[in-house]
């Protein structure tokens, strides 16, 4: 008895019987037959209406929620930026793609933090 299965088929191997009893068809003539085979089975779907959904996470929307939570939330909102930082970026970011969605009628849901209600001249004015 073979102590793994591993050395059953490394000595199966070697002695050459996998090779003259198992014939293995052609790689590619079988990938052609599963893929014909495939697509016949295969109904084709037709959609009159395509679909994007784009969600927007705003971390923080503002640079002044930085300066209210006195940096103890940069390690939440961003390993390596402080959460000043990141508003002060969504700041000038998030007023570029709101234009860009309305200019192309593209639909967005925005995820916003119920902190910026208590910041003034936050992102919330934009929409």
């Amino acid at each position: 008895m073979h102590s793994t299965v591993k050395e059953f088929f490394d000595k199966l191997h070697v002695s050459g019987r996998i090779e003259s009893k198992i014939k293995l068809p052609v790689s590619s003539f079988s990938q052609l037959y599963h893929f014909v085979a495939f697509r016949l089975e295969k109904p084709t779907i037709q959609l009159e209406n395509g679909m994007l959904i784009i969600s927007i996470d705003v971390d923080v929307g503002s640079k002044e929620l930085g300066v209210i939570n006195e940096g103890k939330n940069d390690a939440n909102v961003n390993r390596y930026i402080s959460e000043y930082s990141v508003g002060e970026i969504e700041e000038r970011a998030l007023p570029l793609f709101v234009d860009l969605f309305n200019d192309f009628e593209i639909p967005v849901t925005f995820a916003i933090r119920g902190q910026l209600t208590e910041v003034c001249n936050s992102v919330l004015d934009l929409f």
